[in-house]
């Protein structure tokens, strides 16, 4: 299954640049983590973290992109086993709000620099961008929508599951009352 494009492949080397930017975005968050935390972090010299990246955030941009990749994998391998748009959006949606709080890729995402990284890593970026799309293609194929209509639409969800990770309800819900919620109120927002 390779509906997101060609997966990113990395050397060695660059494998463990980005390995250590997300162990030290974890150990003192974005906004304090140096590129010498990171070339210290991978046991190589600053120059060698310079031969694969142009700078730091090309690297934290790196390691969401894989993140995204092998996230996007296996909400896809979820989502597949329902038979209606309906349901793959609900069960897609659910599955994020519960999984995406414990995945490592989101301690990139953490500090006071969330929304800025969040607009220029998560929504802007290009293969973000094309995992999420074919992610929705997949979710919503047999719903009728013109690709207008699936690219609006898969605007719109996204956002809608952001605002459920960074943003707390003032009327706590359990997964069940989540289901009924998003139900109500998301799946009729998305014409379904």
């Amino acid at each position: 299954m390779d509906i997101f494009g060609t997966k990113p492949v990395f050397n060695e080397t660059q494998q463990r640049i980005i390995d250590a930017a997300t162990s030290c975005v974890k150990r003192w968050g974005v906004e304090k983590t140096s590129l010498n935390d990171i070339a210290k972090e991978a046991g190589v010299t600053r120059p060698t973290v310079y031969n694969y990246f142009p700078n730091r955030q090309d690297i934290l941009s790196t390691a969401l992109v894989q993140s995204t990749y092998d996230f996007a994998e296996r909400l896809y391998t979820h989502f597949r086993k329902f038979k209606t748009p309906r349901s793959r959006l609900l069960e897609a949606v659910l599955f994020c709000v519960e999984t995406l709080p414990n995945e490592h890729s989101l301690t990139l995402l953490t500090g006071s620099d969330l929304s800025v990284f969040v607009n220029e890593g998560a929504l802007t970026n290009e293969f973000s961008q094309q995992v999420r799309l074919s992610l929705f293609k997949e979710i919503l194929k047999d719903s009728g929508l013109s690709e207008a209509e699936l690219v609006e639409l898969t605007e719109f969800a996204t956002r809608m599951l952001l605002s459920l990770l960074m943003t707390r309800s003032a009327i706590p819900r359990d997964k069940v009352a989540l289901k009924g919620f998003l139900e109500r109120r998301m799946l009729p927002g998305c014409g379904l």
